[in-house]
């Protein structure tokens, strides 16, 4: 908790104060002591000031207090990467920009993103980022507007020398798809329930199961795919195949209906306003994949 060089100045002095009234022998404080004393304050009146001081002390400190945001996080290069204690990412450091404008600390919650949905709807946590708006989820989120991103490419990846095998949507038909528990890729794909999806809650689990032969094709951001086949144990084994769903796909932060910061939800429009206007996601985009490239 940080304080305010005021309310630094304040504790230690009071604590001197108690320590004069108390002991006064043996620190070399006792002359100092009576004579202040027989100037100013007795005994009792030491005791009082240094009270005083501790309870102003308490007070601003209680005030230095903020309140803090509950978020959703699990891996998802580039928009979310680090471990417990050392979370950052595109979108991670995009949300703390948008919680230090509202003057918020951030507590994440390390859960799947599936998983975050359903603490999203019961209001245990109170933010997630990188959702997609849908009807179903506008029954317990709130999003806030304006989103944070217009495009999301969904991408395929296959094995190496499987490329040519996915060129279009319909060659999609008859493969065991990887897609990711509760993730929206884009409508047609969404909804088509003719397509053989093998949902796991990771999505780095799904180019594992690929690699050996599990699944035949995995479903991905094409950012996000891209950055993971760099990987050692997948740059050689797997690829990129040709088809690509290219359309714009507005991404958003979302706060839960529940959360005690839903009645802020103008605020944090407000905020997000600014923050859009002023290309901070684009210049944030911009270091990590510089940085990852």
């Amino acid at each position: 908790m940080e304080m305010t060089n005021s309310a630094k100045g304040i504790f230690p002095l009071a604590l001197f104060l108690f320590r004069i009234a108390k002991e006064g022998r043996g620190w070399g404080f006792t002359c100092y002591r009576k004579k202040m004393e027989s100037i100013v304050l007795s005994r009792p009146l030491f005791y009082m000031a240094a009270m005083v001081l501790l309870l102003l002390f308490g007070g601003l400190a209680q005030a230095q207090k903020r309140d803090v945001l509950r978020v959703q996080f699990s891996r998802m290069a580039p928009w979310k990467i680090g471990s417990k204690g050392c979370e950052r990412g595109v979108d991670i450091d995009f949300m703390r920009e948008l919680a230090a404008q509202l003057e918020l600390d951030v507590e994440f919650v390390h859960v799947p993103f599936a998983r975050g949905l359903e603490l999203m709807r019961t209001g245990e946590i109170d933010m997630l980022t990188g959702v997609l708006k849908t009807e179903k989820r506008k029954e317990y989120l709130l999003f806030i507007e304006p989103a944070y991103n217009s495009y999301s490419n969904t991408a395929f990846f296959v094995r190496s020398g499987e490329q040519n095998t996915i060129r279009s949507y319909e060659d999609l038909y008859g493969k065991r798809i990887g897609t990711t528990l509760e993730t929206q890729y884009y409508p047609r794909f969404d909804k088509d329930m003719k397509l053989n999806k093998k949902p796991v809650r990771k999505a780095l689990l799904n180019l594992e199961k690929l690699k050996l032969g599990r699944i035949d094709v995995v479903a991905l951001s094409e950012t996000t795919g891209r950055l993971l086949l760099h990987k050692p144990r997948f740059i050689k084994a797997l690829v990129q195949a040709p088809y690509v769903h290219k359309a714009e796909n507005r991404v958003f932060i979302a706060l839960s209906a529940h959360s005690k910061f839903a009645p802020r939800l103008e605020e944090f429009n407000a905020a997000m306003r600014a923050l859009v206007d002023s290309c901070k996601r684009e210049e944030i985009r911009g270091h990590y994949l510089n940085t990852e490239n």
